[in-house]
């Protein structure tokens, strides 16, 4: 079994042998990230890995996303409740207003018919009052 003091002393070679290569190395590509991740290991006698890293990260972009994702959802609800309630009361008052339409139109027929009754009553008096009169001429005559 090898020491934390070896296990740093090789980690100090690869790092050398990674940075003799270059920046744009695909090694140097490959190990970004991963000697800080050596060191914590060694420093907490730990078994981090890359892989469970980014499964580390990739699980909370997930929770973040999905969470975002619910409060969008629980919005679009709310709005949806918010119009279906609108509608709903549009609706409540177009059947009053049908309903009120249909009441004035009732008054305006019975008006209608009333306005027909009082015409026939005033034409019948009309009449009577010239048949009166005429009556009283003759007599007179």
């Amino acid at each position: 079994m090898t020491t934390k003091e070896q296990e740093r002393k090789a980690l100090e070679e690869i790092r050398q042998i990674v940075a003799d290569l270059g920046e744009q190395s695909y090694l140097g590509s490959a190990f970004t990230g991963t000697f800080d991740l050596a060191e914590q290991n060694i420093d907490f006698d730990a078994a981090f890995t890359m892989t469970g890293q980014i499964d580390v990260i990739a699980e909370a972009k997930a929770k973040q996303a999905t969470e975002k994702m619910q409060q969008e959802l629980d919005a679009v609800i709310r709005e949806r409740d918010t119009l279906r309630d609108t509608c709903n009361r549009w609706k409540e008052t177009h059947k009053s207003a049908l309903e009120a339409n249909a009441n004035i139109s009732q008054d305006y027929l019975d008006l209608r018919d009333s306005h027909e009754e009082i015409k026939l009553e005033v034409i019948r008096l009309k009449a009577k009052l010239y048949d009166m009169m005429m009556s009283q001429e003759v007599a007179a005559s």
